[in-house]
């Protein structure tokens, strides 16, 4: 009798022959191809090498792959070519180009390959293969080792738990998903809806964490396509958990302001230097990039400095800033003629929740 399936927060066990990994390997030249293959043979792959671009195409038709290394030095094909069939064979698989020489590649690509690899290439550089292979996947439908809802296991704890031993997976979730490496998170993202600007980053994964009622799925490890954490797990989630906290009384503030000052059409809180904020409402992005206009435009002027409180009113324009702790900065615009009634509402605002912190 078949086992039931695993509830929230269960774990699945499953015991597997051990297959290793597949990739295939396009190179026009012997010698490169030789060189190359000892490198990714040698970083834990195993390899089918094809020097003929149509014999290559076809194996990739007929047969799975989990990596597919593409050599940028071609002869009657192109590594862009090549990733548009890729991105329709096996668009969960990666895709690696190998510069002709050094680390960049001599000509733009079409679409976005995983990684651009360089030559000479040696193993170290190499990604590693991942824990399940296409060939595994296509017995059947996989085997989730974790999944649950963050309402009974909180993202954090899931995170943890892949990482007492240096475990490597993704954590996927419908708003963004954690990817984990020997210990590492390397990349989260994160977004509220289908069309809303994703967040990536120490941002992404600090809403993650935070999210109640979230389902989610620990599969195994996929390469990010870019590393914007690269961090500890414990190190990472600590500083995630900060600025979480931190959000929240920015949030908080806003509210407070708004409250005060029904006026506001904009407010934001977030590091001047940084082209956008951390938290927002209204037209806050707008406040926000007169705040990074005025950094720049002011930035080695002594007789200016950095102002802790400032109302402007100009053509069109009424805005106001107060200077918060760390280097934030709150920011927000108003009704023409209102910015010194919105910059006493921000300055109450603050010192109110300064009091209530103390």
């Amino acid at each position: 009798m078949a086992e039931p399936r695993p509830g929230a927060g269960r774990v699945a066990l499953q015991v597997e022959d051990e297959v290793a990994a597949e990739a295939v390997l396009i190179c026009a030249s012997h010698h490169r191809a030789q060189s190359l293959r000892g490198a990714i043979e040698g970083a834990g792959w195993r390899l089918r090498v094809h020097l003929d671009p149509a014999a290559a195409l076809a194996d990739i038709r007929e047969r799975p792959y989990d990596a597919l290394f593409c050599d940028e030095r071609l002869k009657g094909a192109t590594p862009s070519g090549f990733l548009t069939w890729h991105q329709r064979l096996a668009p969960d698989a990666s895709f690696f180009v190998v510069a002709s020489s050094g680390t960049e590649l001599a000509a733009p690509m079409r679409g976005r390959p995983t990684h651009v690899l360089p030559f000479p290439l040696t193993s170290d550089v190499v990604p590693p293969p991942p824990d399940s292979t296409q060939w595994r996947r296509r017995e059947g439908s996989p085997v989730v080792p974790l999944e649950g809802d963050t309402s009974t296991v909180p993202l954090a704890h899931v995170v943890e738990l892949v990482g007492l031993n240096d475990g490597s997976a993704t954590v996927e979730t419908p708003a963004g998903s954690v990817h984990l490496a020997k210990g590492r998170i390397e990349h989260a993202s994160f977004a509220v809806g289908p069309d809303a600007e994703p967040f990536t980053g120490m941002r992404a994964l600090s809403e993650l964490i935070a999210a109640d009622g979230l389902a989610f799925k620990v599969l195994p490890y996929r390469l990010p396509r870019q590393r914007s954490i690269n961090q500890p797990i414990m190190a990472a989630l600590t500083e995630a958990a900060r600025q979480r906290d931190e959000s929240v009384r920015n949030r908080r503030l806003l509210a407070a302001v708004r409250e005060r000052h029904p006026d506001a059409r904009g407010l934001a809180v977030g590091y001047p230097l940084n082209p956008a904020p951390g938290d927002g409402w209204g037209d806050g992005a707008a406040a926000h990039t007169l705040l990074h206009r005025y950094a720049h435009a002011t930035k080695g002027v002594p007789a200016i400095g950095k102002p802790s409180h400032l109302a402007l009113e100009g053509e069109g324009v009424a805005w106001a800033l107060a200077a918060l702790r760390n280097g934030l900065v709150l920011t927000g615009t108003t009704a023409p003629g209102k910015s010194l009634t919105l910059l006493s509402a921000m300055v109450t605002s603050v010192r109110a929740m300064a009091s209530e912190a103390d």
